[in-house]
């Protein structure tokens, strides 16, 4: 943690400096040839805190004050940055400062993005590492919607809606694609599953209770739990145990603490999303999650309240449209819009509200072969 802090404030006194003067468009050349390795190291795990300051001072140089390219890998190494400070709890002004330098890059790239589509020009090496659109207005959105700056995060995500990224403002994944209908927040059970799904999966959540309070029981609760890291809540706690990730079963786990929940939730039997988790999401009373939406389509997202009845005022909200979780219930939410979680305490079951989540391929797809890759290889159900 100090490493980082160090690294963040190194960082934010290399603060880029806009171009006072038209400079002409990148060319070949070694400054070129430097700074493609560099955005190529970014790619690589953690390789953002070695290539940052190398980028800083690439943009700071001559033809790389019109590098918009590179501009963008900057403002995504500051977003990284924010969501690290953010889980680390305790560093909200160095995580707002840090916002404040996402929201600075994007909009400076931005110009000189504009700026360069207008001249129509194409030598610039830099494009083969070009950050997808869709990716740029995302995380500029929500730097600026973090630091409270709803109507400008609001104007970055209508760019996306105009450009024929997204549909609509509020669900922003990473790709649109074409599904049945218009498209809800929340689904019944009934819209989304077979009869013989639905009464197996609501069936199945005493076995699932029973199976988690045993594993409380034998001292294996939340507490020894992993916990969210990706920059997504404050205040109290968020916890998660996965079973499937990606389609892989977690071995241990699945055989000798949840295996009725395993097989239910498994291929033979519910057709996860290859892309996704099956998981237990546990979450102590005064917890937030900050609004934010998932990176794809191609999955639906289902809630089964386990244990812990929450407060009247706690919720989830999906779009304009919030629910709450009745134990024992369970609903499906379209994760690619944009959903927020408030906790504000547990009233009854202890003192974690505990939520089976399972991804699913979305039944909406309107091509069959998108559904197809989306299934988890042999999903049934």
């Amino acid at each position: 943690m100090i490493l980082l802090t160090s690294l963040t404030l190194i960082l934010l006194l290399a603060i880029l400096i806009p171009p006072t003067s038209p400079s002409p468009s990148p060319t070949s050349s070694d400054h070129d040839i430097q700074t493609l390795k560099h955005l190529k190291q970014f790619r690589t795990p953690s390789g953002f805190r070695q290539s940052m300051p190398k980028l800083i001072a690439s943009v700071r140089k001559g033809p790389g004050k019109r590098d918009w390219v590179t501009m963008q890998y900057i403002a995504g190494g500051y977003h990284q940055m924010a969501r690290k400070l953010n889980s680390a709890g305790g560093l909200e002004e160095e995580e707002n400062q840090t916002l404040k330098l996402v929201v600075a890059t994007y909009k400076m790239a931005e110009s000189v993005y504009v700026d360069w589509l207008s001249l129509g020009e194409d030598d610039y090496p830099q494009l083969e590492y070009v950050m997808e659109r869709t990716t740029v207005l995302r995380h500029w959105g929500d730097a600026l919607k973090s630091l409270g700056m709803e109507d400008e995060a609001e104007m970055v995500w209508r760019k996306g809606v105009e450009e024929g990224l997204w549909k609509r403002e509020m669900c922003r994944p990473e790709r649109e694609v074409e599904v049945v209908g218009e498209g809800k927040w929340f689904y019944e059970l009934e819209e989304v599953f077979e009869t013989k799904v639905v009464e197996r999966i609501r069936s199945s959540i005493e076995g699932v209770r029973e199976e988690y309070v045993a594993d409380v029981e034998a001292g294996r609760g939340p507490e020894t739990w992993k916990k969210e890291e990706a920059g997504l809540h404050s205040t109290k706690s968020w916890s998660q145990l996965p079973l499937y990730v990606d389609g892989d079963r977690k071995t241990v786990v699945c055989d000798e603490r949840y295996k009725k929940t395993c097989e239910v939730f498994g291929p033979k039997n519910f057709d996860g999303a290859a892309k996704g988790q099956v998981k237990f999401s546990v979450m102590e009373g005064n917890t937030y999650v900050r609004p934010h939406a998932g990176p794809t389509m191609e999955r639906l997202r289902l809630h089964c309240s386990i244990v812990g009845a929450v407060g009247a005022d706690s919720w989830i909200r999906v779009g304009n449209e919030k629910r709450r979780w009745d134990v024992g219930g369970c609903f499906v939410f379209d994760e690619s819009c944009e959903h927020e979680v408030s906790i504000t305490e547990v009233v009854d079951g202890g003192e974690y509200r505990v939520v089976l989540i399972a991804d699913l391929a979305n039944v909406f797809l309107k091509d069959f072969d998108d559904y197809r890759e989306a299934r988890w290889e042999g999903g049934g159900g």
